[in-house]
């Protein structure tokens, strides 16, 4: 009885580090051309099961879309999935992966459906780390082309993600002219050594003209105890000047920007939809700066004498006299201030536009942002303390604001003065 006990422990406990081996056990990055584990996926959101397999698609290119709720990029780029697989029925699966918690895109998606309308017929897998490790990234969104088979074919960022590039591959089993997207890591100087002495470094800047495909688009600050950097990637001439003006301009927006430009097809060619896809590619713009640590200051500088020397386009800060929108508050006695509770802005969804125990400047930088056709909005309410405030649905409609503001407390008045404005020529 004694030795049967002894065997039976045995037994238990190599049957549980086997288990242990397994769970421990990393997992292997694929490399272009190889096979994909047919592995048991869990945590899947908007599935008729909360467990998946690839195999469950043989027959079907499969992209796996790595996403976050805090990509703008990635958010865009949900209608468009969901266009594409229906336009490919039945020959197109999207998967979309993230590390994110359950608790997080149900919230995420569900608030887009409340808001925007989504309904979206695409599996979400979340707290995500298999997937992760076998397609290994930096950046998102990250795109992973599987075939038919089951093989791993083309790793690509967002600018693939096109009806003519999926019937290619459909076609030809593969993506012609293709370059793997290879990321760059943001946190460190781009395109500069790792030996090369920061300490002693007093300047260093890099500038292209065109889409890299080896990085997403977006601006990023880095801090190290020599330097200050900052790195741009990808970035559209109005991006890029929407980006320099948030660093030069306070509280700038895209009304305190004003181009003067003998050719304004430098910035709207006016081309057809599909020749205008590469022309934004095209004339894509990457940078970086480094500059020691005591010079951190002049780092926004720094960034419009790179634009201006190397871009062909010329910015810089000037001051102006404007027509501009003063808000204020009809009665100063008149306490504004929310009513507190849980902070809410629907400002961009498509009715029911509001705040709620919010800052004023919110309501600002969105209007200001907006092509609404009216001038710039200036706060002059003197409001510290959050708000409770509506929008008209129209926001374009200056006669409709004025009035949903005045029924609020508020008013917009005209006038005329000196207003600081990132100025681009060429």
């Amino acid at each position: 009885m004694k030795k049967l006990t002894i065997k039976v422990v045995l037994a238990l406990l190599c049957h549980l580090f086997t288990i242990y081996t397994k769970a421990q056990t990393p997992v292997q990055p694929l490399n272009e051309g190889m096979p994909v584990p047919d592995s048991l996926i869990r945590n899947v959101l908007h599935h008729s099961k909360q467990t998946l397999r690839l195999s469950d698609y043989r027959g079907k290119l499969v992209i796996l879309d790595f996403w976050g709720t805090f990509c703008a990029p990635c958010i865009r780029m949900k209608p468009v999935m969901d266009s594409l697989q229906k336009v490919f029925a039945g020959q197109l699966q999207f998967i979309s992966v993230t590390s994110q918690s359950s608790k997080v895109i149900t919230d995420f998606l569900s608030r887009k459906k409340r808001m925007e309308h989504w309904d979206f017929d695409m599996p979400e897998v979340v707290e995500d780390k298999l997937l992760a490790g076998l397609f290994p990234h930096r950046t998102v969104p990250h795109y992973i082309w599987i075939d038919q088979r089951g093989v791993y074919r083309a790793a690509t960022s967002i600018y693939l993600l096109t009806a003519d590039k999926i019937r290619e591959f459909l076609q030809q089993g593969q993506l012609r002219d293709y370059e793997a997207k290879k990321d760059i890591d943001v946190k460190q100087p781009l395109f500069l050594s790792d030996i090369a002495p920061q300490k002693k470094m007093r300047y260093f800047s890099i500038f292209f003209k065109g889409h890299l495909e080896t990085t997403n688009s977006g601006m990023h600050m880095r801090n190290t105890p020599e330097t200050v950097g900052l790195t741009g990637t990808n970035l559209s001439l109005t991006s890029l000047c929407y980006r320099a003006g948030k660093l030069n301009v306070p509280d700038f927006s895209l009304k305190h920007l004003r181009y003067q430009l003998k050719d304004s097809s430098l910035i709207h060619p006016g081309l057809p939809k599909a020749e205008l896809q590469q022309w934004l590619l095209d004339n894509e713009i990457t940078f970086d700066i480094i500059l020691p640590k005591k010079d951190s200051a002049q780092l926004k500088t720094a960034l419009l004498a790179l634009i201006n020397h190397s871009s062909g386009f010329h910015m810089q800060v000037v001051s102006q006299s404007i027509p501009y929108l003063e808000l204020i508050r009809k009665n100063p006695a008149q306490p504004l201030q929310s009513k507190g509770g849980d902070y809410l802005n629907t400002l961009t969804s498509r009715s029911g536009k509001q705040v709620h125990n919010a800052p004023l400047s919110h309501v600002i930088a969105y209007l200001n942002n907006e092509p609404t056709g009216y001038p710039l909005i200036k706060d002059q309410t003197g409001l510290r303390a959050n708000v409770d405030l509506q929008l008209p649905e129209d926001i374009a409609d200056l006669a409709q604001l004025k009035a949903v503001l005045n029924r609020q407390g508020f008013k917009l008045i005209e006038h005329t003065g000196q207003v600081t404005l990132l100025q681009v020529t060429n």
